[in-house]
């Protein structure tokens, strides 16, 4: 069993309208809208700020080229709406500071959006708030069944994107979907599959275009290929480098102590390490803990006598680089810095350890 944690996007919002083709046109007019608001635009996965403008007397207007698709977010003082849009015009009405209850003239890929997210709401509520009862449960038989009812409800969601990307493969809709639970994939394999689902134009939108960089980083760590460089703080804050293992084998370890089972495969390292660490073989820890304490407090009780990193943020920087949203989660580096193996554990580590060094 491994620990999958997600934050998931906040509550969306899709409006999509007909008009000039090849540009997008916006006219919002609401009421109660402080007088001074200024409001942002932002375009596309990058969120590129397209506009900046003060509404005057509860009014906004915006226009612009767009001759496809893409994903927008309106973002004032500490709110933000999410839409998809598209080359045709788009009225917004409603109470301002009540986005629920904003009344648009919309699309069939503003009933796309809003179905999609009909959906998908229910799940990352459910899986946050999951999430946030796991992160602060001892570990205990009680606790790995609260992750295995996460499991379920993940195998949940992606089933549902993945049906949906099934139904609506010409929808950038259905792009943004699989972007959302890329890190709930347990392989590579499992996103290109949920990538080439999409039709080559949904493959043109800028969610898509995320989806196919994060498989070409995934393959470069693919075994056979260089390790990715890096250099994180060990626990007495001094700056350590991967290339600082070179001419060993290294198994970097993604790890933290609030995961059960990486604390319950911590036994296995610690064997491994003992067995093999006069052989030319060392683990280097990598935490995504939050709480100094708590990550020193697991080194010590696990008796972890190897060098540990992490730079003390649920998303680990070299997690992000070598896209590890699951954990453990293992890559073993040979003398020359390139990756042999990923992902073993148990008994298939101790196996792969005797045959390499017997």
């Amino acid at each position: 069993m491994r620990c999958k944690f997600i934050f998931l996007t906040g509550i969306f919002c899709l409006f999509f309208f007909a008009g000039h083709s090849q540009v997008l046109r916006i006219k919002a007019q609401w009421q109660g809208v402080p007088a001074g608001t200024v409001v942002q635009f932002y375009q596309g996965a990058q969120g590129q700020l397209v506009a900046n403008d003060t509404v005057k007397n509860g009014e906004w207007m915006f226009s612009l080229p767009l001759p496809t698709p893409d994903y927008f977010r309106l973002a004032w003082a500490n709110q933000s709406v999410e839409f998809f849009l598209g080359p045709d015009s788009l009225t917004i009405t409603g109470p301002f500071a009540d986005t629920r209850n904003w009344e648009t003239t919309g699309s069939a890929l503003n009933q796309n959006f809003l179905g999609f997210q009909q959906q998908f709401l229910p799940y990352k509520e459910s899986l946050n708030a999951s999430a946030s009862v796991i992160r602060n449960a001892p570990a205990s038989p009680q606790r790995d069944s609260l992750v295995g009812d996460f499991q379920q409800k993940v195998q949940g969601l992606k089933s549902m994107v993945n049906q949906f990307v099934g139904q609506y493969p010409q929808s950038p809709v259905a792009a943004f979907g699989l972007y959302v639970i890329s890190p709930l994939m347990n392989s590579v394999e499992e996103l290109e599959q949920g990538y080439q689902a999409l039709s080559p134009k949904a493959q043109q939108g800028s969610f898509a275009q995320l989806i196919e960089q994060q498989i070409a980083l995934a393959k470069r760590n693919a075994p056979g290929t260089e390790a990715l460089a890096f250099s994180q703080k060990d626990t007495a804050g001094r700056v350590v480098q991967l290339k600082d293992f070179r001419g060993k084998y290294v198994l970097i370890d993604f790890w933290a102590s609030w995961c059960g089972p990486c604390r319950q495969e911590n036994p296995n390292l610690v064997l491994a390490h003992q067995k093999y660490k006069a052989k030319n073989f060392t683990i280097l820890g990598v935490s995504l803990d939050t709480d100094r304490q708590a990550w020193l407090q697991a080194i010590r009780k696990d008796k972890l006598q190897w060098t540990q990193l992490s730079d003390l943020q649920a998303s680990n920087a070299v997690a992000r680089e070598y896209l590890v949203s699951v954990i453990p989660t293992n890559f073993l580096i040979d003398p020359q810095g390139k990756v042999v193996a990923k992902n073993l554990r148990g008994q298939a580590l101790q196996d792969f350890l005797k045959q390499l060094f017997p």
